[in-house]
C-alpha cells in the first residue's frame, strides 16, 4: 500500500508541476502606485503593471523584469497548452492613449488571444496604441498577441511624435487581418513617427487564408506615414502567411509611405499570394524610400511591388547578402559614396567595391574611410 501511496502522489505531483509551468500565476490583482519625487512611475510587480496599464497616469519605468506568465510559448514559437493570465494592452485604441514616456526592462508572458473581427480584436501589444509617446529599451518576451488587426510586439498602433527605440520583441505575433508587425502594427499618416535599433526575433503570422489577411512585416506592418522613419532595425524572425495572404516584407509589410534607412532582413518569409519583399512587401507613394538595407534572401526582390514608378530612383543602395562556406556573410558587389554614412548590422565581406567620387580636373588623392577585406576595388 506504501509503494501505490507513493507513486499516486508523485504522479500527482508530476502533474501539478506541468499544470503550473504552463499556466498563469493566478489571478492578477491591480496594485496602486504613487508618482515618486523623481516624476516616474515604478512598475515593480505585474499587479502594478496592470493598474498602470489601466489608469495610464504618466511617465514610467520599469524597476525590475515583469513576469505575467510563464512558458507561454513553445521551442517553435506555438503557443503552448495552458490557462494563461490575459493581458489587456496599455492604450487599448488610438482615442485613449498614453502620451509619455516608458523605458527599461523586459516583459514576459503576455497573453492575447482575440482572432475575431470585434470589438477588442484591434490595436493590440504591449501597447494598444500611442500618441507622442517614447518607448525605449523594452523587451517583449515568451509572448502570444494574436489578434484581427493592429497587431505588434510592442505597440499595435502608432502616431503623433511617437518613438520606439532600443527595442526587442522575442515573441509570436498573430493576425488574420492586416497590419501585423513584430515592434509595431500600423503607423498613422501625417505624424512623425520613428522607429530606430529594434529587433524582431519572433514569429510574426498572418493566420487567414483570404487576401484581407495583408500587410505583415518583421518591424512594422503597415505604414501609412510620409514621416515614419525606420531606421538600423533588423528583422530575424520569420514571416509566415497563409496562402492567399499578400504584402509581406522582411522589414514593413506594406510601405504606403515613408523611409527605411539601414534596416536588414535576416528572417525567412514563407506562404502568401503576392507581392512578397525581402524588405517590404509593396511601395506606393513616389517619396517612399528603401536606402541601405541588407538582405539574406536571395529568391525575394527588395520590394514585391512598386505601386509608382517614380520612386525606382529612391529604392537603392541596399545589398543582397549571402552566407559563405564558413558562415559569414559576403556580398558580390557593395557600391560607396564618397561622403554618405552608411550602416551594417553585421560584418560581410564584399567582392567587388565600387568607390564612386566627384574628381576635379588632375589627380586627386582618396583613402576609404573604412577597412574591408575586397578581391577588387573598382573607383569610378
Amino acid at each position: 500500500m506504501g509503494d501505490i501511496m507513493r507513486l499516486i502522489f508523485k504522479r500527482l505531483f508530476i502533474f501539478l508541476s506541468l499544470l503550473l509551468t504552463h499556466s498563469a500565476f493566478g489571478a492578477i490583482k491591480n496594485e496602486t502606485i504613487r508618482i515618486s519625487a523623481d516624476g516616474l512611475y515604478h512598475i515593480k510587480t505585474a499587479g502594478q503593471l496592470y493598474w498602470y496599464a489601466k489608469n495610464k497616469p504618466g511617465n514610467a519605468v520599469l524597476d525590475n523584469d515583469i513576469v505575467v506568465n510563464k512558458n507561454v510559448l513553445d521551442a517553435s514559437g506555438d503557443l503552448n497548452k495552458g490557462t494563461f493570465e490575459v493581458w489587456t494592452p496599455i492604450g487599448a485604441n488610438p482615442n485613449n492613449t498614453p502620451a509619455g514616456s516608458f523605458f527599461s526592462h523586459s516583459f514576459n508572458g503576455l497573453y492575447i488571444k482575440q482572432p475575431s473581427n470585434e470589438a477588442g480584436a484591434k490595436y493590440l501589444g504591449l501597447f494598444g496604441a500611442i500618441d507622442g509617446a517614447t518607448i525605449d529599451s523594452v523587451v517583449v518576451e515568451d509572448s502570444y498577441i494574436h489578434g484581427f488587426n493592429v497587431v505588434g510586439g510592442i505597440c499595435g498602433y502608432a502616431k503623433g511624435n511617437s518613438s520606439i527605440t532600443h527595442c526587442v520583441n522575442k515573441s509570436t505575433v498573430c493576425g488574420e487581418g492586416s497590419s501585423i508587425g513584430g515592434v509595431c502594427g500600423y503607423a498613422e499618416k501625417n505624424d512623425n513617427v520613428k522607429i530606430s535599433n529594434c529587433h524582431n526575433y519572433g514569429l510574426v503570422k498572418g493566420t487567414r487564408n483570404s487576401d484581407n489577411c495583408k500587410n505583415i512585416g518583421g518591424i512594422c506592418g503597415f505604414s501609412n506615414n510620409g514621416r515614419l522613419l525606420v531606421e538600423h532595425c533588423t528583422n530575424y524572425g520569420s514571416i509566415i502567411g497563409e496562402p492567399y495572404c499578400q504584402y509581406l516584407g522582411g522589414v514593413c509589410g506594406y510601405l504606403f509611405d515613408g523611409t527605411l534607412s539601414g534596416c536588414a532582413n535576416f528572417g525567412t518569409i514563407t506562404g502568401g499570394n503576392s507581392n512578397l519583399g525581402s524588405i517590404t512587401g509593396a511601395v506606393t507613394n513616389e517619396t517612399a524610400t528603401i536606402l541601405g538595407c541588407y538582405t539574406s534572401l536571395e529568391n525575394y526582390p527588395i520590394c514585391g511591388h512598386n505601386f509608382n514608378a517614380k520612386n525606382n530612383n529612391l529604392i537603392e543602395d541596399n545589398v543582397l547578402l549571402y552566407k559563405d562556406e564558413d558562415g559569414g556573410f559576403r556580398c558580390q558587389k557593395f557600391t560607396l559614396t564618397d561622403g554618405n554614412s552608411f550602416y551594417s548590422p553585421v560584418d560581410f565581406v564584399a567582392d567587388t567595391l565600387i568607390y564612386t567620387r566627384s574628381m576635379s580636373t588632375g589627380y586627386s588623392t582618396f583613402v576609404l574611410p573604412f577597412n574591408v577585406p575586397v578581391d577588387y576595388i573598382s573607383a569610378d
